[in-house]
């Protein structure tokens, strides 16, 4: 994948966007669907961990883990707009050290922590073999990481993808230029030319594998009956996954 001329990309702190944000999304333990998912993928206890989160937007993540034990929960994040929130948000967790640093060129000391976390962040970074490099080695002998991206069967088309409706009533989600990796753009949150990056589900997965890390949790985003009726249009998500989730485990 050509890595040249990319700059990195920072949405969140346009003008008017997190206005734009919150209306699109509910952004809580009780209104992110995929909140119940991450559950599944973290240990059963992070108490006495030290925990990193890479695109750590408003915090929620980092207060609730910090609730929940961990001896330390650093956040990074390249909006100094989500920054602001989430260091507002954390005040009162003494544990809890948010800082804005870019994935590109993100630093982290080595063999710190025992959890990487990143949810719904790295579809966005281009030099995604260094990011996995830096954070594998960050990671404690026997430290998981927990990685979530869109699902790559939504990024892959070039030209902007819609939803096709077929006689039946049914809809079918178009998926083209699947092993052609590299930039996307599309609109998202009421912007127009919002940069991603598509890469194929064996790059994801095999990049981490060539760190010595295990694929130990695969999932793909399927709607529960009960978020089906909280949003109804959740049925699309039974023709096309809209999320790719793992977990890693760094060996011993």
């Amino acid at each position: 994948m050509d890595t040249s001329e990319f700059v990195s990309q920072n949405i969140y702190d346009r003008e008017n966007f997190l206005t734009h944000y919150f209306e699109k999304f509910e952004r809580s333990k009780e209104g992110d669907d995929c909140w119940e998912i991450m559950l599944n993928h973290l240990p059963k206890s992070v108490k006495g961990m030290d925990i990193l989160e890479i695109g750590c937007g408003m915090g929620f993540v980092a207060n609730y883990l910090a609730e929940e034990g961990a001896a330390s929960v650093t956040g990074y994040d390249i909006s100094e707009s989500m920054i602001e929130l989430a260091a507002k948000g954390n005040a009162h967790n003494k544990n809890v050290k948010v800082g804005v640093q870019d994935m590109e060129t993100i630093e982290l000391p080595e063999q710190q922590y025992d959890l990487v976390i990143s949810l719904y962040a790295v579809h966005y970074v281009l030099n995604y073999k260094r990011l996995i490099e830096i954070v594998s080695k960050s990671l404690k002998p026997g430290g998981k990481f927990v990685l979530f991206v869109e699902h790559p069967v939504f990024t892959s088309s070039i030209e902007q993808p819609i939803w096709i409706e077929r006689p039946s009533g049914n809809k079918a989600w178009t998926v083209s230029n699947y092993f052609t990796e590299g930039k996307r753009f599309t609109k998202w949150c009421s912007f127009e030319n919002v940069q991603k990056v598509h890469r194929t589900v064996s790059t994801y997965i095999q990049t981490v594998l060539e760190q010595g890390l295990t694929l130990t949790h695969l999932e793909e985003f399927c709607p529960t009956p009960q978020q089906m009726l909280k949003k109804p249009e959740h049925v699309n998500n039974f023709n096309s996954p809209l999320n790719l989730n793992m977990t890693f485990t760094k060996n011993k």
